[in-house]
């Protein structure tokens, strides 16, 4: 780690060598006392190796014995980062001292987000913070995170949990709100069981109650299912009390394209060089509307006050074009998105049973539609009215 560093201060370029005898110019920039490493074989009669700048003109020098043919094919370091701001200084510095304002500038808290207030106002949140000291301008290190949410909702009525984190400059406040218990009926208040939605009846057990449907039976919602009322002229109301399970079915459709699109390299590459200070990053435009990168890092100095990062940055220039998909690739991807369509609207308390798909052809894709059925309780509680 050591020796990476030290030959990305002193800067270094990455050669390749070609000829007949390729290793012979290793050998002879060894004898040299020229300092070559990470040399890697490209292929018969060609190689690549790092060398120094000042290493690299020696290696010309020896190079007549050798009769290779060497050339540059990346410069990496900060010498050759700082050479691009030779003719702009000003940019350079400019650039630096912005990034130390911002830098400076993260120690604080700019913007404060609170979530989750369905009921209840933000500002009893807001005016909770001011009480804690946090407010807009404050700094991150004065903010005490010990024990803030709980703080927060001895303040705020009708909340039951506030969480606090901070992103950057943001202070981020999820809040939990109260939620009132269901006023549940009384066992003995007068109810009916009826459909929560269009189902087909698949068991039904009575306990307490007179069933109105039978085994097989489509229902819709709101039907009755179990009366509880008992009695030719309803003189004996009850709450009722069953088991049901119906057979419900989902459908989902979606349709997918024989064409498709995807991102080629053109061959057209942009080299550019980054500063990263406290991860804030200053770079040249990229020449490309849609490109591909790689970076390798140059330097990197930690422990200081303000952690820094110089870096190469290689631009790929990317197009669209047009795919054909198979037959089969486009039934799978249809089958796949159909079945996430239907499975998106199964209750997580139902089971399922059977699922199929069935496909359509058309003159640009195909469309895949998926049924799922499934078991699950399709009943809720209805208070009746007597007398």
């Amino acid at each position: 780690m050591a020796l990476s560093l030290w030959y990305s201060l002193r800067g270094y370029v990455k050669i390749q060598v070609k000829g007949n005898e390729p290793i012979r110019l290793i050998e002879l920039a060894r004898e040299n006392e020229i300092p070559v490493r990470g040399i890697k074989s490209e292929g018969q009669g060609v190689l690549t190796a790092c060398v120094t700048p000042k290493g690299f003109i020696m290696l010309r020098a020896i190079n007549r014995s050798a009769k290779c043919s060497v050339h540059i094919v990346k410069k990496t370091g900060v010498p050759f980062f700082l050479a691009n701001f030779r003719s702009r200084p000003m940019l350079f510095w400019g650039g630096a001292f912005a990034l130390a304002a911002l830098y400076l500038l993260t120690g604080f808290i700019w913007s404060t987000d609170v979530s989750g207030c369905l009921q209840t106002g933000e500002g009893q949140v807001i005016e909770a913070l001011k009480n804690e000291g946090v407010v807009q301008g404050t700094p991150i290190s004065q903010i005490d995170h010990s024990g803030l949410g709980d703080r927060l909702v001895l303040q705020t009525e009708g909340v039951s949990w506030i969480g606090v984190t901070i992103e950057g400059t943001r202070l981020l406040v999820e809040v939990v709100e109260e939620t009132p218990p269901p006023e549940a009926l009384d066992d003995t208040t007068p109810a009916s069981i009826v459909a929560t939605k269009e189902a087909m009846i698949a068991s039904l057990f009575v306990y307490e109650g007179e069933a109105m449907v039978k085994e097989g039976q489509r229902v819709t919602p709101g039907q009755t299912l179990v009366s509880g009322v008992l009695g030719f002229e309803g003189m004996l109301p009850v709450h009722a009390r069953a088991d049901i399970v119906g057979r419900v079915w989902y459908t989902g459709r979606a349709f997918v394209s024989y064409e498709t699109s995807e991102y080629v390299r053109t061959g057209k590459v942009q080299n550019a060089a980054v500063i990263e200070i406290a991860g804030m990053e200053a770079t040249t435009p990229s020449e490309f509307a849609h490109c591909d990168t790689e970076r390798s890092v140059s330097c990197e100095l930690s422990g200081f006050f303000l952690p820094m990062k110089i870096a190469q940055e290689t631009r790929y220039e990317i197009a669209s074009r047009v795919v054909q998909r198979s037959e089969e690739e486009v039934k799978s991807l249809a089958r796949e998105a159909s079945f996430s369509a239907s499975s998106a609207q199964i209750p997580k308390d139902a089971r399922i049973i059977d699922a199929k798909t069935t496909f359509q052809r058309t003159e640009n894709g195909i469309i895949a539609i998926t049924v799922i059925e499934t078991n699950e309780s399709i009943s809720t509680v209805s208070p009746i009215s007597v007398g």
